[in-house]
């Protein structure tokens, strides 16, 4: 997994790729570091074909993580390494002013958009905040990053401990929402888009609902199939060849059930 480390003051060459290459004991990914006066930006090579960082004149987009795009094919993950999806992310976002976050995008990913311009910065995270991203605010400037020590190293708060999310942790195994294991740095929402400039809000753009969409249970079952089928179908349709992790499980065997026949299979069992 790929990660991004973002500062609104700017850092001097080689802070952030450092900070990035202190969580891997060995064999640390290529990062590519860029610097303005909006501030100090380092990301680290994402393994999904198609999501390299994408800059304009105006703007700079990151993707991290590696979504299937819903509203057009997925050729690019069979490519060349490239930002094909991340520009076509960025279009129909800023150009077109189209994009539908929960009905365009699938899958874990976190989105750093930075307007170069007006030193503003946007964060979209996913539906379940798969892919974490926190932000530390201090002195009218902030931290943000998709690992949370990363986070904390860069702003000298790695001894500050949140005692109470410790001992969350202990207890529960999980620490409780938007809560770190560090004073002062929190989560950012699920689902939402959250401005950072000379003020910061957030926008949710999908929040769940109490509803009853079917008279029965074969209806959501039938529902259920055609959605899982539709993102196999999207994934794999420019692959001649698939990895599957397996288990054994009844869901091991659903999913072995709606890969198309044509591919050829190698299943990694765990």
């Amino acid at each position: 997994m790929s990660d991004f480390i973002f500062s609104s003051r700017k850092k001097s060459f080689g802070d952030l790729t450092s900070l990035i290459e202190s969580i891997y004991c060995e064999n640390p990914p290529i990062i590519e570091e860029m610097h303005g006066d909006w501030g100090s930006l380092a990301i680290s090579h994402n393994q999904y074909l198609g999501f390299r960082p994408y800059e304009t004149e105006k703007h700079i987009i990151v993707v991290i993580g590696g979504p299937v795009l819903c509203f057009r094919n997925n050729d690019f993950l069979v490519g060349q390494d490239s930002n094909i999806a991340t520009k076509e992310i960025y279009h129909r976002w800023q150009v077109d002013g189209s994009i539908v976050w929960d009905e365009d995008l699938s899958g874990p990913f976190a989105i750093l958009l930075i307007d170069k311009e007006l030193e503003l910065v946007e964060v979209v995270t996913d539906l379940m905040s798969f892919i974490p991203t926190y932000s530390y605010e201090y002195d009218n400037h902030y931290n943000l990053g998709t690992h949370v020590d990363c986070v904390a190293d860069l702003s000298n708060k790695s001894s500050d401990h949140d005692e109470v999310s410790l001992a969350d942790f202990i207890i529960n195994s999980a620490i409780t929402y938007p809560y770190t294991p560090f004073e002062g740095i929190y989560q950012l929402e699920p689902a939402s888009v959250t401005h950072f400039g000379e003020t910061k809000y957030t926008d949710c753009y999908w929040v769940p609902e109490k509803t009853n969409r079917y008279t029965s249970i074969n209806d959501a079952a039938n529902d259920l199939s055609k959605g899982i089928s539709s993102y196999v179908e999207k994934v794999t349709e420019n692959m001649d060849t698939v990895a599957q992790f397996v288990s054994g499980g009844e869901d091991s065997r659903a999913l072995s059930g709606l890969i198309p026949k044509r591919l050829k299979k190698s299943d990694i069992h765990f």
